[in-house]
């Protein structure tokens, strides 16, 4: 399902849920350059068709930057084995020591629509209640 309207899932949003090591096989395909960055390419493909239809990919290639380990690029076919969508990854700076995503930008092939997620503030030191992250809370805001 795709996350609040926008182009990206809760897949795409939330890779320490429902996505496993284990759900895809991996291999390297190449080495290119993103934005003047080594990537090394991989293609992922679910190990099953049952893993398919509930991550909602048939293949994923993603370019990973081999200095940080962080995706610059990727592109996501769908379940019948078409182009779906393209992320770009065009700000990633370190904040406190981390790594960390400023901007993304996925485009889906298929209604030509693009979702830019921007994040600013970053803060690592502070705690967060879970209780910000309950269906509940999450429907109703802040």
């Amino acid at each position: 399902d795709y996350f609040l309207g926008t182009d990206f899932t809760f897949e795409d949003v939330d890779n320490e849920g429902k996505i496993e090591l284990a759900d895809y096989r991996r291999r390297t395909v190449g080495v290119e350059e993103v934005d003047g960055h080594h990537c090394y390419v991989l293609e992922s493909e679910p190990v099953s068709k049952a893993v398919a239809k509930e991550l909602g990919y048939s293949r994923i290639r993603s370019w990973v930057d081999s200095k940080i380990w962080m995706t610059r690029k990727a592109e996501y076919w769908d379940l019948q084995g078409e182009p779906l969508k393209t992320l770009r990854v065009s700000e990633i700076r370190q904040i406190d020591g981390i790594w960390s995503v400023h901007r993304m930008t996925m485009h889906n092939l298929k209604t030509g629509h693009t979702t830019v997620f921007e994040f600013s503030d970053f803060d690592y030191a502070s705690e967060v209640d879970d209780d910000l992250f309950t269906q509940r809370a999450l429907r109703r805001g802040r």
